[in-house]
C-alpha cells in the first residue's frame, strides 16, 4: 500500500488544530491489537466505543444501523490517535485498502467527511466537529492519518504554536500515516 496521505487533506486533521486544551499524557508502551471485525452489529441509536491502539481500532463494528454513534478512546500509551469518519460514495465498490492507496485528489472525491475524534495517550477524546454518527445507510470508514512515531510533546507544541484559528493541520512529521500500518476499518450501515 502506498504511503500517500490520501484522505488527509479532506479532514485537515481538524482535531489536532483544536486540541489546544489537551494536557498530560502517558509515556508507557501499549501492546498492539488487531481490529475486531467480528464485533456484533450495532442497533440504531446505539453508542459504540472504538478504541485506537497501535495500529488498529478495537471495538469497531463491521456492520451497524443508521443512527449509531461512535465514541473514541485512545488505548495507546505512547502515540496520539484519531478516528476520522468518512462515508464512502454510493456505488463505490473498491475495498478500503485500495481507496486509501489512491492519489489524494481521487480519494477525496470518493468520500464525504462525517466527523473526527482525537485523543492524546491517556486523555479524553475531543470531537471538534461534534458527534461521530453513522447517519445513513452506506459504507463508512474510520481512518487514522497521524504519522507513525509522532513525538507527543512536539505535537503539543505545534498545536499550541498554531493557535485556535488554524487553517489546517500542524506539522506532524514525515512518518507513514497510521492507516498504512492497518489503522483503518470499514463499517457497513443499514
Amino acid at each position: 500500500m502506498k504511503t500517500t496521505r490520501g484522505l488527509r487533506a479532506l479532514t485537515g486533521v481538524l482535531a489536532l488544530a483544536l486540541a489546544l486544551t489537551a494536557c498530560g499524557g502517558g509515556d508507557e508502551e501499549a501492546e498492539p491489537a488487531a481490529t475486531d471485525s467480528e464485533t456484533e452489529a450495532a442497533d440504531a441509536g446505539e453508542e459504540i466505543q472504538v478504541t485506537g491502539v497501535d495500529y488498529a481500532y478495537e471495538g469497531a463494528p463491521s456492520t451497524a444501523e443508521a443512527g449509531t454513534r461512535l465514541t473514541f478512546a485512545n488505548g495507546s500509551e505512547n502515540e496520539a490517535h484519531e478516528m476520522v469518519l468518512v462515508r464512502i460514495q454510493d456505488g463505490e465498490e473498491r475495498p478500503l485498502e485500495e481507496l486509501l492507496a489512491l492519489p489524494q485528489e481521487e480519494s477525496e472525491s470518493l468520500v464525504e467527511f462525517q466527523g473526527v475524534a482525537f485523543a492524546f495517550p491517556g486523555e479524553e477524546a475531543m470531537y471538534p466537529e461534534g458527534e461521530t454518527v453513522l447517519s445513513e445507510a452506506g459504507r463508512y470508514a474510520i481512518v487514522c492519518f497521524i504519522p507513525v512515531g509522532q513525538d507527543i510533546e512536539q505535537l503539543r507544541a505545534a498545536i499550541a504554536a498554531q493557535g485556535e484559528d488554524a487553517e489546517g493541520p500542524p506539522e506532524m512529521g514525515d512518518g507513514p500515516p497510521h492507516f498504512t500500518q492497518g489503522m483503518a476499518a470499514e463499517i457497513t450501515v443499514s
